[in-house]
């Protein structure tokens, strides 16, 4: 399950993905021409494996996006708008209220919680929660958030 730190880490790394899948391309040009001649420091069947795994995880890069936009794409349109914004052009909230013209910056983040609670909650809901959850356990730079376990309370007398 992806609790609403994961949905929100995956609006703000939105705008990023693209760019991210264009540096393994260029990751994999680079390295599918330079590995260097010598056959002892790097075997073909190595390059070769190494590339492949680079296609992967650019083809999960970009599932990923078409799972957040067609996710986002089902929502109502008040949730939909608000998601765009924040994901595409990082509005702060003084801004979309301005751009949405809702009359409080309260109303604002009322309006932006219950669009990423409505967000995470189809992600849930979605075929695609394993995708996703592997995806982000994968990818570095997309902190899945941790599950806070129980502590025992210490009470003094």
């Amino acid at each position: 399950m992806l609790s609403l730190e994961d949905a929100k880490v995956l609006i703000s790394a939105y705008k990023y993905i693209d760019r991210r899948c264009e540096l393994v391309n260029e990751f994999i040009y680079k390295h599918a021409t330079n590995y260097g001649p010598d056959p002892e420091i790097y075997s073909t069947y190595d390059v070769i494996n190494s590339i492949v795994d680079l296609m992967d995880r650019r083809v999960k890069l970009s599932k990923l996006k078409q799972i957040i936009d067609e996710t986002v794409s089902g929502m109502k349109l008040v949730d939909r708008q608000i998601l765009l914004i924040k994901m595409k052009y990082r509005v702060n909230v003084k801004n979309m209220q301005e751009i949405l013209k809702l009359s409080s910056e309260r109303t604002t983040f009322r309006r932006m919680d219950n669009a990423i609670t409505n967000f995470c909650n189809r992600l849930n809901s979605s075929k695609y929660v394993n995708v996703i959850e592997e995806i982000m356990q994968k990818e570095k730079w997309l902190p899945k958030s941790q599950p806070i376990l129980a502590q025992p309370i210490a009470v003094s007398v």
